[in-house]
């Protein structure tokens, strides 16, 4: 994904970005820049979805009994995407730095031997706000992606198992939770993903050509026309299908699983 985004002429699509990537660097190279998101993973979905339910919490009806509106799900989940922004930028930079080391090297840009050697050579460089290189762009992204990620799901949920709570305790709900979950994770990316693009290209190496999100925004129009801020969207919604599945299952279940032993009602 980041390369399409990054270096688009390189590639035919997603198929030939996949097979180029294995020809020329052999199987490990699908994996560049995956310790960065593995690490941080579990702590950026349990802070999204634990920032999730505090604002849902305070922006929902004041009784129990009632559900919130979908509105109100936006509200939160968007809300949430802003406090997640700021963890997820520094992990996604890392990341890209990474995965970009193919188009580095031509480009004259150090060759980085793993996070840590990213992460001092931005210290030295850059500075503590070298981290935070495309925050706004994460910030402008996250903030309507998380909203309609939690309200699809919700929709989702509603639409495919109208008679039933978001319990895992029968095995008939899983399909339904999956499809929802996935569905959603598609969504979220789909509704904002011009700005991820354009996040990606401020966190490449070479974003100082940038002087802000709109600077950005118009520049690779002007260079490269409406479709660049769509390249790479098949491969994204390829990986969000079952990854958001997967998430969503796994927090629906431990809520099922750990709500009754913390007093947390469905």
């Amino acid at each position: 994904m980041v390369r399409l985004q990054i270096s688009p002429q390189l590639y035919r699509g997603t198929w030939h970005c996949l097979t180029s990537t294995i020809r020329n660097e052999h199987v490990i190279g699908l994996y560049k820049g995956m310790s960065s998101p593995l690490v941080g993973v579990a702590v950026i979905n349990s802070l999204l979805f634990g920032a999730y339910g505090w604002f849902l919490r305070r922006l929902g009806p004041s009784d129990p009994d009632l559900d919130p509106s979908v509105r109100t799900i936006f509200l939160a989940g968007g809300a949430s995407g802003i406090i997640n922004a700021f963890f997820s930028t520094p992990m996604e930079l890392i990341k890209i730095r990474l995965q970009n080391q193919t188009q580095a090297v031509v480009a004259g840009q150090p060759r980085f031997t793993g996070n840590r050697d990213v992460i001092r050579h931005i210290w030295r460089t850059e500075g503590f706000r070298g981290y935070y290189r495309g925050l706004a762009a994460t910030l402008v992204r996250e903030t309507p992606s998380y909203g309609a990620y939690f309200a699809s799901f919700e929709v989702l949920s509603e639409w495919l198992c109208p008679d039933s709570s978001d319990s895992l305790a029968e095995s008939e709900n899983t399909l339904p939770i999956l499809v929802a979950g996935g569905g959603a994770g598609v969504a979220g990316w789909v509704i904002t993903y011009p700005f991820d693009v354009i996040k990606t290209q401020m966190q490449a190496p070479a974003a100082s050509a940038y002087r802000s999100v709109m600077h950005c925004a118009t520049t690779l129009y002007h260079r490269h026309g409406a479709r660049f801020f769509f390249q790479g969207l098949t491969a994204t919604c390829i990986r969000a299908f079952p990854t958001n599945a997967a998430t969503f299952y796994a927090v629906v279940w431990a809520k099922s699983v750990l709500g009754p032993l913390v007093g947390v009602s469905e």
